[in-house]
């Protein structure tokens, strides 16, 4: 337990957990970070938490700065990972095989101009990947009847409700498409990269 002299920085040292490649599951992460968190929304009362991240691949080192949402009680370790993720400018909907391995989904960069998104999923011809603008799934009935097989076939695989996938992309396209909310969300990104860059 936290001494109520004690800092932030002194309760909660870098933390480096042992995440591989080969075995990272967000299930053991997010149930070190609940673990932790408890403690923290007593003594250091507020409702966010920040969350410094460090990622090395080959020899790059990345790091991010996050912010964790902590006025409310913790729900699920996936809840935890979604909430330290409120701005994100890479946004993804997957889903993975049994041994971990990425199956279908969609992702995306969060961007002004040439809005698109990557789709794959597996087919009678082996892995596809798909590029897709945004603006294709602003008018359903103009998508184009190859688009939607598509479609449902990655709905399928992300283990979807019929048609679900094919409403999420009408959704993000309208979401995309306002450049004041897409603008806005962009700067709020870019401030808290600029306030991160020092620490």
């Amino acid at each position: 337990m936290a001494s109520s002299d004690e800092t932030l920085e002194e309760f909660f040292p870098k933390y480096n957990p042992p995440i591989r490649a080969h075995k990272h599951t967000c299930v053991g992460l997010g149930m070190e970070v609940m673990k932790r968190l408890k403690v923290l929304e007593k003594d250091f009362p507020g409702n966010y938490v920040e969350w410094h991240e460090r990622e090395t691949r080959s020899s790059v080192l990345k790091e991010r700065l996050s912010l964790v949402y902590v006025a409310r009680a913790y729900l699920t370790a996936v809840a935890v990972t979604e909430k330290r993720n409120l701005v994100w400018d890479l946004r993804s909907l997957l889903a993975r095989d049994p041994k971990g391995r990425l199956s279908a989904g969609i992702y995306f960069p969060l961007k002004l101009k040439d809005q698109q998104f990557t789709m794959f999923f597996d087919n009678n011809n082996g892995k596809q990947r798909k590029k897709l603008k945004f603006d294709t799934f602003l008018e359903l009935q103009k998508i184009p009847d190859e688009v939607v097989d598509e479609v449902e076939q990655c709905n399928d695989q992300l283990r979807l409700r019929d048609g679900e996938l094919l409403s999420v992309l009408k959704k993000l396209a309208t979401i995309m498409a306002d450049q004041e909310y897409m603008a806005e969300l962009l700067q709020v990104n870019d401030r808290i990269v600029q306030l991160s860059a020092g620490n």
